[in-house]
Protein backbone atom coordinates (compact mmCIF):
# COMPACT_ATOMS: atom_id res chain seq x y z
CA UNK A 1 0.00 0.00 0.00
CA UNK A 2 2.63 2.64 1.09
CA UNK A 3 4.71 1.75 -2.57
CA UNK A 4 1.25 2.73 -4.17
CA UNK A 5 1.76 6.31 -2.16
CA UNK A 6 5.11 6.44 -3.24
CA UNK A 7 4.64 6.01 -6.85
CA UNK A 8 1.95 8.12 -7.27
CA UNK A 9 3.64 11.14 -5.43
CA UNK A 10 6.89 10.31 -7.92
CA UNK A 11 4.50 10.32 -10.24
CA UNK A 12 3.12 13.57 -9.46
CA UNK A 13 6.59 15.02 -9.17
CA UNK A 14 7.65 13.51 -12.63
CA UNK A 15 4.73 14.80 -14.13
CA UNK A 16 5.16 18.40 -12.84
CA UNK A 17 8.76 18.56 -13.64
CA UNK A 18 7.75 17.57 -17.14
CA UNK A 19 4.96 20.84 -17.39
CA UNK A 20 7.63 22.61 -16.71
CA UNK A 21 10.76 20.93 -19.02
CA UNK A 22 8.78 22.82 -22.45
CA UNK A 23 9.69 26.24 -23.49
CA UNK A 24 6.37 27.34 -24.82
CA UNK A 25 4.85 26.42 -21.31
CA UNK A 26 7.46 28.27 -19.56
CA UNK A 27 6.88 31.29 -21.84
CA UNK A 28 3.44 31.02 -20.73
CA UNK A 29 3.84 30.92 -17.16
CA UNK A 30 6.36 34.00 -18.03
CA UNK A 31 3.39 35.89 -19.17
CA UNK A 32 1.04 35.14 -16.35
CA UNK A 33 3.19 35.44 -13.34
CA UNK A 34 2.32 38.87 -12.46
CA UNK A 35 -1.58 38.75 -13.37
CA UNK A 36 -4.07 36.89 -14.88
CA UNK A 37 -3.77 36.98 -19.06
CA UNK A 38 -6.79 36.44 -21.80
CA UNK A 39 -6.34 32.88 -23.86
CA UNK A 40 -6.52 34.92 -26.88
CA UNK A 41 -3.43 37.50 -25.42
CA UNK A 42 -1.39 34.39 -24.80
CA UNK A 43 -1.82 33.26 -28.18
CA UNK A 44 -1.01 36.41 -29.98
CA UNK A 45 2.16 37.06 -28.28
CA UNK A 46 3.69 33.07 -28.04
CA UNK A 47 2.41 33.05 -31.84
CA UNK A 48 1.52 29.30 -32.42
CA UNK A 49 -2.26 27.78 -33.14
CA UNK A 50 -5.06 28.35 -30.90
CA UNK A 51 -4.98 24.30 -30.94
CA UNK A 52 -1.57 24.17 -29.90
CA UNK A 53 -1.77 26.52 -27.40
CA UNK A 54 -4.55 25.21 -25.75
CA UNK A 55 -2.83 21.58 -25.01
CA UNK A 56 0.13 23.73 -23.04
CA UNK A 57 -2.61 24.76 -21.11
CA UNK A 58 -4.09 21.91 -20.50
CA UNK A 59 -0.87 20.39 -19.19
CA UNK A 60 -0.20 23.64 -16.99
CA UNK A 61 -3.55 23.23 -15.54
CA UNK A 62 -3.60 19.40 -14.94
CA UNK A 63 -0.65 19.70 -13.09
CA UNK A 64 -1.78 22.86 -11.28
CA UNK A 65 0.39 25.73 -12.25
CA UNK A 66 -1.81 27.87 -13.74
CA UNK A 67 -5.50 29.17 -12.52
CA UNK A 68 -8.10 29.19 -15.01
CA UNK A 69 -11.39 31.84 -15.29
CA UNK A 70 -13.82 31.76 -17.76
CA UNK A 71 -15.52 34.96 -18.19
CA UNK A 72 -17.93 35.36 -21.33
CA UNK A 73 -16.11 33.04 -24.24
CA UNK A 74 -12.36 33.52 -23.23
CA UNK A 75 -10.26 32.38 -20.30
CA UNK A 76 -8.58 33.88 -18.36
CA UNK A 77 -5.15 32.17 -17.04
CA UNK A 78 -3.01 32.98 -13.85
CA UNK A 79 -0.41 31.41 -12.08
CA UNK A 80 -1.75 29.29 -9.27
CA UNK A 81 -0.68 31.22 -5.97
CA UNK A 82 -1.24 28.21 -4.19
CA UNK A 83 0.99 25.27 -5.24
CA UNK A 84 3.02 23.33 -1.84
CA UNK A 85 6.06 24.60 -0.65
CA UNK A 86 8.46 22.96 -3.05
CA UNK A 87 6.81 23.06 -6.23
CA UNK A 88 6.17 27.24 -5.48
CA UNK A 89 9.90 26.94 -4.63
CA UNK A 90 10.77 25.04 -7.90
CA UNK A 91 8.92 27.51 -9.81
CA UNK A 92 10.04 30.58 -8.47
CA UNK A 93 13.15 29.66 -8.87
CA UNK A 94 12.94 28.35 -12.23
CA UNK A 95 10.95 32.12 -12.92
CA UNK A 96 13.57 34.11 -11.96
CA UNK A 97 16.59 32.49 -13.38
CA UNK A 98 14.82 32.43 -17.05
CA UNK A 99 13.87 35.89 -16.91
CA UNK A 100 16.69 37.53 -19.15
CA UNK A 101 16.25 35.18 -21.75
CA UNK A 102 15.68 36.62 -24.76
CA UNK A 103 12.56 34.91 -25.79
CA UNK A 104 10.79 36.15 -22.51
CA UNK A 105 11.76 39.66 -22.53
CA UNK A 106 10.43 39.83 -26.27
CA UNK A 107 6.97 38.14 -24.62
CA UNK A 108 6.92 40.24 -22.27
CA UNK A 109 7.74 43.55 -24.34
CA UNK A 110 4.66 42.21 -26.83
CA UNK A 111 2.53 42.02 -23.41
CA UNK A 112 3.51 45.87 -22.70
CA UNK A 113 2.47 46.69 -26.02
CA UNK A 114 -0.57 44.44 -26.48
CA UNK A 115 -3.57 46.26 -25.89
CA UNK A 116 -5.68 45.22 -23.44
CA UNK A 117 -8.52 43.92 -24.29
CA UNK A 118 -9.44 41.03 -26.39
CA UNK A 119 -10.46 40.84 -30.30
CA UNK A 120 -13.85 39.91 -30.87
CA UNK A 121 -14.51 37.59 -33.44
Amino acid sequence: HSFRILFAWISEILLFFKALSDLTRLRILHLVEDGEMCVCKITEIIGLPQSSLSHHLSILKKNKLVNVRKQGKWNYYSKNENLNDLYRYVLDQLLKNTKDEEIVKSDKNLKKLSSKSCFQG
